[in-house]
C-alpha cells in the first residue's frame, strides 16, 4: 500500500484536485469528472443542482414515484397528490385536461 496523508490538518494536493479526509474537491473550482462508471453502495447526498443527462433510457424512481418520459406513475396504491407551496397555484399550461382515461 502507498499511504498519502497531509501535515496535521492539511490537504493532499494532486495538481488540482485536492482530498481532505473524505471530501473531494478542485482547488481551481472547475468541476471533477470521473471518467468510468462509479458505484455507490451507500446513500448518495445532493447539494447543489445536478443533471441527469445519461437518463435516456429508464425509469428515475424517487421514493414511490416513477418518472419515465412524460409520465409519473406510483409503485404503491397511494395518491400522487400535486400540492403547491403557500398560496401557489396550481397551472396546467394547455386547452385539454382528461380525467380518468
Amino acid at each position: 500500500d502507498v499511504t498519502i496523508s497531509g501535515n496535521g490538518t492539511g490537504n493532499v494536493v494532486l495538481e488540482s484536485l485536492t482530498v481532505n479526509g473524505t471530501t473531494l474537491s478542485s482547488s481551481d473550482s472547475s468541476k471533477i469528472t470521473l471518467a468510468e462508471s462509479v458505484d455507490i453502495t451507500g446513500d448518495l447526498t445532493v447539494s447543489g443542482a445536478f443533471d441527469l443527462e445519461g437518463l435516456a433510457v429508464g425509469t428515475l424512481d424517487v421514493d414511490n414515484l416513477n418518472f419515465n418520459d412524460n409520465i409519473i406513475s406510483s409503485d404503491s396504491n397511494a395518491d400522487i397528490n400535486i400540492a403547491p407551496g403557500g398560496t401557489g397555484n396550481l397551472v396546467l399550461d394547455t386547452d385539454l385536461v382528461s380525467v380518468g382515461f
